[in-house]
């Protein structure tokens, strides 16, 4: 949630003796994953809220799940050892993944790549029989560390640096697929997917930097496009690049 990952807790599931499962939704035979609350709404980077579902007398188990849509971000998720075989099929061909947020599914043979998606809108489906898309144009949701796996082994990260943009390559693979919608870019979008180093601030005119005034670390004001009531909707964190809409019913982020 400090990271500005909107998140809600999970049901999970356990393996019984005799090799079934029971989830904490207590259906024998279900594997977990699923949210415990309406995610679409109820998602959140509100702390109090969080301490509410995880640290008060509920159940202790609860997983984590992260709201794609929310953040703006979308996961290529690759489903085990063959997900694995896939992915190296594709990048011999077009080229290496860049070096982005890595996570180690539950069973320990999946990997979830995070990427930025606030210049590209990208909707869920797959690329292959075992590699699949988790889109940031909807209600996708994927399942983040250390939630607990129905083997009893917890999701952890392989690399936890901030995600980056996806290779025009995927980006373009994925659209043939009809899995992505189109968007064309402007030249500092443009900028901005070929180095990533590319300073938030410089994306705003003078005359919209004026707006914001500083509260540590943040620069805060009215949104630059469609404006505040309260002149806070709006702040760019300097420390991660990155700028937060929180409009309600936007709470988009890049």
């Amino acid at each position: 949630a400090k990271e500005r990952y909107p998140i809600f807790p999970l049901h999970t599931a356990r393996t019984l003796p005799d090799g079934t499962t029971l989830c904490t939704c207590g259906v024998h035979g279900c594997t977990g994953k699923h949210p415990r609350v309406q995610f679409s709404k109820e998602a959140t980077t509100n702390i109090e809220q969080i301490n509410y579902w995880y640290n008060s007398n509920r159940e202790p188990s609860y997983g984590i799940g992260i709201h794609l849509g929310k953040c703006h971000q979308w996961v290529l998720d690759i489903d085990g050892k063959e997900g694995v075989a896939e992915l190296k099929e594709i990048t011999n061909k077009y080229g290496d993944l860049p070096e982005t947020r890595v996570v180690i599914s539950g069973s320990g043979e999946g990997l979830h790549y995070y990427f930025a998606g606030w210049v590209d809108r990208v909707d869920s489906g797959s690329l292959s029989e075992n590699i699949h898309i988790k889109g940031n144009t909807g209600s996708a949701y994927v399942v983040a560390p250390p939630t607990l796996h129905a083997s009893g082994k917890r999701y952890s990260y392989r690399e936890r640096c901030s995600p980056v943009d996806a290779p025009e390559w995927l980006i373009n693979l994925i659209a043939t697929k009809n899995h992505s919608r189109g968007v064309k870019l402007t030249p500092e979008q443009l900028e901005c997917r070929t180095t990533n180093e590319v300073p938030i601030t410089r994306l705003l005119t003078k005359e919209l930097l004026k707006g914001l005034h500083e509260e540590g670390d943040l620069l805060r004001g009215s949104h630059p496009i469609h404006g505040s009531r309260t002149g806070r909707n709006f702040c760019i964190d300097k420390t991660i690049n990155r700028w937060f809409c929180n409009r309600e019913g936007h709470h988009s982020s890049g």
